[in-house]
């Protein structure tokens, strides 16, 4: 059983811990912690970073620079997790992303509602694949694989905003999935023979 009460505070330098579970994993990253029974905040920064969330990515996010700034609540066994910021770089991509994550622990799929927003700055379109969530099929991802063959951007925005068990919301009636981008230089190859 859980503890009732509890108050933790402390810092951390160069953490690493395997995902387990439902529970991400990630290396190479410092920051703050502090929490208790209703809530708590967390600064995390890292450098040449690697975020493992593998039933949300095929494979772990590496990052050259991360830095985030994220607080959550608890409430009637709600748990409410704000991410006011998180700014990243990597090879294939700069941007940020902000937003919420409800987890309403008595729903059947244990999935969360989701309202995050982000922006890139810069962006590779040939790899785009790799940060597509599972959610979205596996056809998705192949066909991103093979049908962005080139192109940059330094504006892409990202929306995602519903039940993340109705994700990828056909038709938009359940939720919102957009991404929306200016290319340079882009090429799409939407079928094979073309």
């Amino acid at each position: 059983e859980a503890p009732q009460e509890y108050d933790v505070k402390g810092e951390f330098s160069n953490l690493g811990v395997q995902a387990l579970g439902k529970l991400p994993g990630f290396a190479n990253v410092s920051g703050e912690l502090q929490a208790d029974a209703k809530g708590g905040s967390l600064k995390l920064s890292g450098k040449q970073a690697q975020l493992d969330m593998p039933l949300v990515f095929r494979q772990a996010l590496q990052f050259d620079a991360m830095d985030v700034a994220a607080n959550w609540r608890i409430k009637n066994r709600r748990l409410l997790l704000n991410i006011d910021e998180m700014n990243f770089a990597n090879t294939h991509m700069q941007g940020n992303v902000s937003g919420s994550y409800e987890i309403v622990p008595d729903r059947p799929d244990g999935l969360g509602i989701a309202d995050i927003t982000g922006r890139l700055t810069r962006a590779e379109a040939a790899a785009a694949h790799l940060y597509m969530p599972r959610a979205a099929g596996e056809k998705t991802y192949e066909w991103l694989q093979s049908a962005l063959v080139q192109g940059t951007s330094d504006d892409v925005r990202i929306r995602l905003k519903g039940r993340r068990a109705q994700f990828p919301f056909a038709d938009d009636r359940d939720g919102v999935f957009q991404v929306t981008a200016k290319v340079q230089d882009g090429i799409l190859q939407y079928v094979p023979e073309w």
